[in-house]
């Protein structure tokens, strides 16, 4: 229809305790309505050892700007 939700919008951490942001892309006019999907998220089995997501965007609500810059801070 026009809208593209990223590619890693539904890989989310195991233990993530927060809200979701899709980040959406159109690529063409589009009007998105209340109710309307655009997009959907996937469950996966998981195998092996589990670490639970305790990281920058644990607990969040509503919209977050990149925190990538804490990994680079010295």
């Amino acid at each position: 229809m026009g809208p593209f939700v990223h590619v890693t919008a539904d890989l989310i951490d195991i233990g993530s305790v927060n809200q979701w942001t899709l980040q959406l892309n159109p690529v063409q006019p589009v009007r998105v309505y209340r109710g309307m999907r655009i997009g959907q998220v996937t469950f996966w089995t998981v195998r092996g050892n589990i670490v639970l997501y305790g990281g920058k965007y644990q607990g969040s609500r509503g919209p977050q700007s990149s925190k990538a810059y804490i990994e680079f801070k010295s």
